[in-house]
């Protein structure tokens, strides 16, 4: 396996370096998100990925463990499960999403 040096750049839509955070890469057709559940309405409303299939990861801790709570799913598009989520599942701090820029990838 080669060890070959890469950038990664990352845009603050907001400035802000805690707020929602979009990640690429030169020569990837990948896009990476992570926002924080405070954060949610700006991703979904600011965001065109989101429309888009996708993986995510979800983070979040309980009071009863020291260790993250980690929800991995995938949607197609990953806009709805998020919403979803949103609603049922209570546990999740911050969101990471990935999907692509040229809508590549599906189920």
């Amino acid at each position: 396996m080669s060890n070959s040096a890469f950038s990664i750049r990352v845009f603050l839509p907001s400035g802000d370096p805690t707020g929602l955070r979009v990640f690429t890469r030169p020569n990837w057709t990948g896009t990476g998100l992570a926002f924080a559940r405070t954060g949610f309405q700006e991703a979904i409303t600011t965001r065109n990925e989101l429309d888009q299939a996708g993986v995510y990861v979800l983070i979040g801790y309980s009071e009863e463990s020291s260790l993250p709570i980690i929800y991995i799913g995938e949607g197609d598009p990953v806009l709805g499960r998020l919403k979803s989520h949103n609603l049922n599942k209570d546990f999740w701090d911050w969101a990471i999403v990935f999907t692509t820029t040229d809508n590549s990838l599906n189920k």
